[in-house]
């Protein structure tokens, strides 16, 4: 992904759905809400595991689809890059968020609330990078 439009689509792509789930929140909804935060740290992963062109991301586009297991790998190799908080809030989002939030519906909303912040830092690296490659 060497372009910033892409990477800004996924940006924007993102920030809808970290309102969907705060909004989601506000009705009571954390179910929901947890897979919309999963989605966006899935969704940063994927986009600069591109940006870097990892393995993860070849293998993936090679065999047309993502699984846990590239995904998890992907963020091992980002936090390299960017500090292991990458690699920790994937792990929070897919076991957290994805797992325990929605498919097993045990979370209250404040559990699924207290994790936005950790979303935020992965979209403001994307944001930091669409500015980088912008220029």
């Amino acid at each position: 992904m060497n372009t910033p439009r892409k990477l800004l689509e996924v940006y924007n792509l993102c920030i809808r759905y970290l309102h969907e789930a705060e909004k989601l929140l506000g009705k009571g909804d954390p179910v929901e809400a947890s897979e919309k935060l999963y989605k966006v740290v899935e969704e940063c992963v994927k986009a600069l595991a591109e940006v870097h062109e990892l393995e993860e991301y070849r293998k993936s586009l090679e065999v047309g689809k993502w699984n846990v297991a590239r995904l998890e790998s992907a963020s091992r190799k980002l936090a390299e890059i960017y500090g292991d908080d990458v690699y920790i809030t994937w792990k929070i989002a897919y076991e957290k968020l994805h797992i325990r939030g929605f498919h097993e519906r045990e979370l209250a909303p404040n559990e699924v609330k207290e994790e936005i912040p950790r979303v935020g830092m992965l979209l403001a690296i994307i944001k930091d990078l669409v500015k980088k490659l912008s220029k």
